[in-house]
């Protein structure tokens, strides 16, 4: 509705109640009674535009603008609006009669797409190893401009954020260039166009978003409004990955719709490929807690995958990556420098090279200080005797070594369970009467002492097998014969020996045994000794065994050389008088 104009200006020369000017002339007055030099300059600074009144959004995301003084929608058109004449639309959504004459303090709506763009920027958030901005290093809290180029290094990984809360994560080995940043008055929206030169880009678009997002790749253009999704630029061909919302997938070959779960494989020669996205790969298989400086992680494989990304990073962003690789076989390899917490993602690939949704795992890493290296007894030796040596290298900075010594291999019950300073121990094994034993070994560093002492992981646990060495045999004498035997084992051979001093200095009889027993015929009376040792089928010998004493008594004989027996039936023995 028009409002009516000011009153007419009437000026009175005079009345008995006079106020002069410095001169003593009258002062011209309004017909109510002010001063007519203050009404002229009140009514010159309503008829100055307030030129630095500017839209806002709502909270519902309209747009209004408040009227200044002077303000037409002629005005208002050419100053806000990208399109000037669309002034009119203003006036009609806004039921103005009269676009010259604006009320000061009312509000206009205007649609925020007719709203006029002016060039923004973008900010560094987190940037992790090596890249540049415009050929400087790049820097948390850089700012790039429209025409800005950002490139990442083979380890680098940046994190860009638009100001209407849109990031854009470039990964590795890649180079991206801003084509068109420009913020609309009065809002927060923005309108972006990035160029992917190389390599890739991920994007997570702030909710409620108005304005076109897109991302142009040499083979394709990826243009959204609001969703999450995956580009990455070859040679020939361009991926996306919508993980969230749609995008259109525009190539040479022809244009694509991606709902969110699929992605388009846009090419030269030909209309993009859509598929769907391969599932993540299971982590919850994976180690919570790691205690060496590397390690193979592996996962089930996904049905369907012909290859794996994995990343390795330190923060849950992936920006600080160790790692960033991918190959045929569904593992992971991580490779530490320090302990503490790491992130990893895997991603399964598809046959044509689109990559599936997320699997991420938090692992703990507890690989220092490292154990020392072993030294002995080797894997798998086999010892015989009781007493065992222990020893390892010793590695620098260590304070002390922890060992253990057990018969399982989870070390439930260890025989030795002890802290040493010194590069050794020595471990005593309980006795074998018969058999084999299997034992378990470990060793851990620890730096330190007392309240501050530190152990780190033990060390891969070794094993040995203890052997009883020969036994002593146990036997029977029989006038001049010794019937003697001992324990079995399987697979083992045996060597006897038998001699007249407990030293076998000069062994009467050594013989080869297929069988834990021998009969020994025909032995002149005298004292011997015997004694074992065990062969297994390596062709690995025992030492001998202690020796068995035995003793072949002198008989009287007959006439037949059969021993004559006393009254009592017992051999009669013949003693030696000299």
């Amino acid at each position: 509705m028009d409002r009516p104009g000011p009153a007419p200006v009437r000026v009175r020369p005079g009345s008995s109640r006079r106020s002069g000017s410095a001169t003593g002339r009258p002062v011209p007055r309004l017909a109510h009674g002010a001063p007519l030099a203050a009404a002229l300059l009140i009514a010159g600074a309503l008829a100055l535009p307030t030129a630095a009144a500017q839209p806002r959004a709502e909270p519902d995301g309209r747009v209004v603008y408040r009227v200044g003084a002077g303000d037409t929608l002629i005005g208002i058109g050419q100053r806000l609006l990208e399109q000037p004449e669309r002034w009119r639309d203003v006036q009609r959504l806004n039921r103005i009669k009269d676009p010259t004459r604006l009320v000061p303090g009312s509000e206009l709506r205007i649609d925020p797409d007719w709203l006029r763009g002016e060039t923004s920027g973008v900010t560094l958030g987190t940037v992790g190893g090596t890249a540049t901005l415009d050929g400087a290093p790049a820097v948390a809290g850089a700012v790039g401009r429209e025409g800005s180029r950002l490139e990442t290094g083979p380890d680098g990984v940046v994190v860009v954020r638009l100001n209407d809360g849109t990031t854009l994560t470039i990964p590795p080995a890649s180079a991206v260039r801003f084509e068109r940043l420009r913020q609309y008055l009065g809002t927060d929206s923005i309108e972006a166009r990035i160029g992917v030169e190389r390599g890739g880009i991920e994007t997570r678009s702030a909710p409620g978003r108005r304005r076109s997002l897109q991302i142009r790749t040499p083979v394709a253009t990826a243009a959204v409004r609001g969703t999450e999704f995956r580009v990455r630029a070859g040679e020939a061909t361009t991926a996306v990955e919508v993980l969230t919302g749609r995008v259109g997938a525009d190539g040479q070959g022809g244009r694509a719709e991606v709902d969110a779960g699929r992605g388009a494989l846009a090419r030269r020669d030909g209309p993009p490929r859509v598929e769907s996205l391969l599932a993540a790969p299971a982590l919850d298989g994976l180690p919570a807690r790691i205690e060496t400086p590397a390690a193979t992680l592996r996962f089930a494989p996904v049905d369907g995958a012909a290859a794996y990304r994995v990343q390795v990073a330190l923060d849950e962003g992936f920006t600080r990556l160790l790692s960033d690789t991918t190959g045929t076989a569904p593992e992971a390899a991580v490779v530490t420098r320090e302990d503490g917490r790491i992130h990893v993602r895997a991603r399964a690939v598809s046959a044509i090279g689109l990559e599936g949704r997320d699997a991420v795992a938090r692992l703990e890493v507890a690989a220092r200080p490292e154990p020392p290296l072993p030294i002995r007894p080797n894997e798998r030796a086999v010892v015989f005797e009781r007493s065992v040596a222990l020893a390892w290298a010793e590695p620098a900075g260590i304070d002390a070594f922890r060992v253990q010594v057990a018969g399982d291999a989870g070390f439930a019950a260890p025989i030795l369970d002890a802290v040493v300073r010194t590069a050794g121990a020595t471990v005593e094994l309980p006795a074998l009467p018969t058999g084999t034993a299997t034992w378990h070994w470990r060793i851990a560093s620890i730096t330190g002492s007392g309240a501050s002492a530190r152990q780190g992981p033990f060390s891969a646990a070794r094993t040995f097998e203890q052997r009883p060495v020969g036994s002593a045999p146990s036997g029977t004498v029989d006038d001049d014969r010794l019937e003697l035997s001992w324990p079995p084992l399987p697979a083992h051979t045996w060597q006897l020996q038998l001699a007249t001093d407990a030293a076998f200095t000069a062994p009467l009889i050594e013989r080869s045994l297929d069988a834990p027993r021998v009969v020994l015929s025909g032995l002149p009376p005298g004292t011997y000794w015997t004694r074992t040792r065990s062969i297994d089928a390596q062709g690995l010998v025992s030492p001998f065994g202690p020796a068995q004493r035995f003793e072949i008594k002198s008989l009287l004989r007959s006439g037949s050389g059969a021993p004559v027996g006393s009254g009592a039936g017992a051999p009669v023995e013949l003693q030696d008088r000299r």
